[in-house]
């Protein structure tokens, strides 16, 4: 059983419905005291990284992620969420983020014939195999809309990485705890390949 977090700045229709599709066991929850009853935990998100922390810290969600990243439980965050589980960012003011993976999150610098936010469909580059990643060729297209991206210290934990500009981490892998920056759940069908992995994710 998946737990999806609802902190009050997110979309949860379109994940919900696609985990519905692959008939994965999941339950929305609003009061952060249940997030101990599960191991596995989707931390979905859309927005500024300020506005998504305050939620966070306002409802007391930031303790019991960071908990329940300590307790081994598999944690996954799409988009925004996976910006929350890094330390820093400077969207509209310097604002510190869950701190559970170490780096920052840091804007892309316009360029011509390339609009920021980024928006539509990109491909993967995959660095590294892993079980997350069973039935996702190298190349395939996932969906973006950013207009940050995450830079860990240690780049070891990119997992997959997509070139905009720049390459930056689309996704990332620390032990349990695990981040990408498109939509999986608009990326049909290897989207959809990727959460299936995550609900199977040992």
């Amino acid at each position: 059983m998946i737990a999806v977090i609802d902190y009050q700045l997110n979309n949860l229709k379109s994940l919900t419905s696609a985990l519905s599709s692959l008939e994965i066991e999941f339950e929305v929850i609003s009061n952060p005291e249940s997030l101990a009853d599960f191991q596995s935990v989707i931390l979905p998100g859309v927005g500024a990284f300020s506005a998504g922390m305050n939620k966070l810290v306002c409802k007391g969600w930031d303790r019991a992620l960071i908990q329940s990243a300590q307790n081994g439980a598999k944690i996954m965050g799409i988009c925004l969420g996976m910006q929350l589980l890094f330390e820093t960012s400077n969207e509209f003011e310097p604002t510190n983020g869950l701190k559970i993976l170490k780096g920052t999150v840091n804007a892309f610098i316009p360029k011509k014939f390339l609009p920021v936010p980024h928006m539509g469909w990109n491909d993967l580059r995959i660095r590294r195999p892993h079980q997350i990643l069973n039935n996702i060729r190298d190349g395939v297209d996932m969906y973006f809309v950013h207009s940050y991206y995450v830079k860990p210290i240690n780049s070891s934990i990119i997992l997959a990485e997509t070139e905009y500009g720049n390459h930056f981490p689309s996704i990332v892998l620390n032990e349990n705890i695990l981040g990408v920056q498109f939509h999986p759940e608009k990326s049909y069908p290897a989207g959809m390949h990727l959460l299936k992995n995550f609900a199977n994710w040992i």
